[in-house]
């Protein structure tokens, strides 16, 4: 037997090992039967009214339980989806930026959370890479910051205190999230037609509601019809199963990255993105790869938050800006513009507390949740004690007493 003969051999064995945990996989988590049960449903019920059974909507569900999740069930089952609860339309202002939304109200929520507790995250989890712990139990944001430091660490012991990092950022990454690549990745993942035909029900109901406001007819038609034929896009904000998408839809870009490109310094935050290489022409390159991925993912890089810096000249992700010095230190400093809207918040605190509008102990929580975040995840010492003496001086040290910066 020759060389190649052995290469090829072990590569067959590679993909029937895989095509076997697929099948594994697929026999646990894709069958409808198993995931549109009652065991299931009053499982992710357990999960969902945990820290919200102070609401009045949760309690009368809580109440009706049994009923309400035999009706569900059997709805589903006979391929209709029936809800109580229409969504309710959110527009939010996050940081000056307006962002629509949708409250997912306790009966999708219980359906959501069973398809993807028991079905769309076990599944998609095991095809992501190390790397990508957006929304993922036991990862989260922390995880992605202690990664970026271990990351930069064995940059600088291969490449010294001079090298490049690419971030990126995707322009309205749930927005974009093509219907077609979701349904994709379900398929990929080896749900059953039922299953599939849930979940994308699942996501397409909020745009529904969004059709049936239109007073335009012909329009509300055209938009019906690609809505059937999953040709949309988008995934609203606050839904479970948009998460989920979000994470795995650009799977073929990180596993383009590591994999094939052999780049071990990167780590992708839902829609923000950082690789780490000594040579700014190879970053160049890289790029030009991300943007293909992007093209055939249908997604759009934002031009303003996707840039090659200089590791001395610092670059900022996840709200963090790092800095590597000369000597090979990394300093971590909390972004600017946090605390300017800190400072500012504050202000308009003790404007509320003088109307009446907002307690001293509601001021106090605020700051210290923030403050408790600085002081963990960046060096800013300086700016700690600054916003420490103005909370002083606006609430005469309500409750920080021995507090130290």
């Amino acid at each position: 037997m020759t060389n190649q003969e052995r290469i090829q051999r072990r590569i067959a064995r590679d993909k029937a090992r895989k095509a076997e945990r697929r099948k594994e996989l697929s026999k646990n988590y894709g069958n409808f039967d198993k995931i549109v049960s009652h065991q299931a449903f009053h499982k992710s019920l357990k999960k969902r009214r945990r820290n919200t059974e102070w609401k009045g909507s949760v309690q009368r569900y809580i109440q009706h339980a049994i009923i309400k999740i035999k009706r569900a069930i059997d709805s589903l089952r006979k391929g209709k989806l029936n809800l109580n609860q229409a969504p309710r339309h959110l527009t939010i202002v996050e940081r000056g930026k307006r962002r629509d939304c949708n409250a997912v109200m306790i009966d999708a929520r219980v359906i959501q959370g069973a398809v993807c507790d028991s079905g769309i995250t076990p599944s998609i989890d095991k095809s992501l890479i190390y790397d990508n712990p957006a929304s993922t139990k036991g990862k989260g944001v922390e995880h992605a910051r202690k990664r970026i430091m271990r990351q930069l660490r064995n940059s600088i012991r291969n490449f010294g205190t001079e090298f490049y990092i690419l971030t990126y950022d995707f322009t309205n990454f749930f927005g974009s999230l093509k219907h077609s690549l979701c349904l994709e990745r379900l398929q990929k993942a080896g749900f059953d037609e039922r299953l599939q035909a849930l979940t994308m029900e699942l996501i397409r109901m909020y745009h529904r509601q969004d059709i049936s406001l239109l007073k335009d007819s012909e329009l509300s038609k055209q938009l019906t019809w690609e809505l059937e034929n999953n040709l949309a896009a988008g995934a609203t904000l606050g839904s479970q199963i948009s998460q989920d998408m979000a994470k795995v839809t650009p799977n073929d870009l990180d596993h383009r990255i590591k994999d094939k490109e052999r780049v071990k310094s990167y780590i992708r935050y839902m829609d923000d993105g950082e690789l780490q290489d000594k040579s700014k022409g190879h970053l160049k390159q890289l790029l030009e790869t991300v943007r293909e991925e992007c093209r055939k993912l249908g997604l759009t890089l934002n031009a303003k938050k996707t840039r090659i810096t200089k590791s001395t000249r610092g670059f900022l992700f996840l709200k963090i800006r790092y800095t590597i010095t000369k000597t090979g230190g990394i300093i971590r400093q909390m972004d600017r513009e946090g605390f300017i809207r800190m400072r500012r918040k504050l202000k308009k605190f003790r404007a509320k507390v003088d109307k009446g509008e907002m307690t001293l102990d509601d001021v106090f929580s605020s700051f210290k949740s923030w403050f408790g975040n600085a002081k963990k995840i960046a060096q800013t010492y300086r700016s700690r004690k600054r916003m420490l003496n103005l909370y002083n001086d606006l609430f005469k040290c309500y409750k920080t007493g021995g507090m130290v910066a």
